[in-house]
């Protein structure tokens, strides 16, 4: 039986959880913006210099410094100890709007996410790298698993040939037995010698089975194939 939609049971609104991030920002903000009013104005540059300091901005290092200017003025008229009633009342005046501006402009400038350091465009995160390099080893794997089951199909999709124009991406993969030497150079950081020596040794022996082979026949250190092993593969 269909249940009329006006008895349907609603769905029960759970309240949103604050993230920890959320928390400590929300402490930072008020822990901050204390400072201006339990040191009666005298430390009202200090949740000024934080914020600086974390989004690295001109704006930011100039509010700092007209607090710091702020500060400096009223310790000088207050060292200079002269008697002086309408001074007095300017210091005490200046004094007041350090605290309470203070307070409430690093409440509002600490706020939860608006300090946020501000993002570096053009430059991928740790994890973004990560996970690119693993998918490129994907898709060799796939890539050279094909070029096992199936050559023919392998061949017209040109694995392993960047030097052809081709749709299919395999991963990076380097067919070191058609390729010619400057894509041996290009993809596995051969020396133009050392790729010269590959295709001739290639020309006689017909084709490499192993990156022994490779290494004995075209007089390659072995060393030198070592970071590019997973990059060749014998078509």
């Amino acid at each position: 039986m269909t249940v009329p939609s006006s008895y349907a049971p609603r769905p029960s609104r759970s309240r949103p959880s604050r993230s920890p991030a959320t928390a400590a920002s929300r402490r930072l903000q008020i822990g901050l913006s204390l400072v201006p009013l339990l040191s009666v104005g005298f430390l009202s540059f200090v949740p000024f210099l934080c914020i600086a300091l974390m989004r690295q901005r001109h704006r930011d290092w100039a509010v700092f410094a007209g607090y710091l200017i702020a500060v400096i003025a009223v310790v000088v008229l207050v060292s200079a100890g002269q008697a002086d009633s309408a001074l007095d009342t300017a210091v005490g005046g200046l004094i007041l709007i350090l605290m309470g501006l203070g307070t409430a402009h690093s409440l509002v400038a600490l706020r939860p996410g608006a300090v946020a350091a501000p993002a570096v465009t053009g430059q991928p995160s740790q994890q973004a790298i990560l996970q690119t390099a693993k998918a490129r080893m994907h898709e060799r794997a796939e890539a050279r698993k094909l070029a096992a089951d199936n050559p023919a199909l392998a061949r017209d999709l040109k694995i392993g040939r960047p030097d052809l124009p081709r749709g299919y991406d395999d991963g990076g993969l380097v067919d070191v037995n058609h390729v010619p030497a400057g894509a041996l150079v290009a993809c596995l950081s051969l020396t133009p010698p050392q790729a010269e020596a590959v295709v001739a040794a290639r020309g006689q022996l017909g084709r490499f089975g192993s990156v022994e082979e490779m290494s004995t026949y075209a007089n390659l250190p072995p060393a030198c194939l070592d970071n590019v092993g997973d990059l060749i593969i014998f078509g």
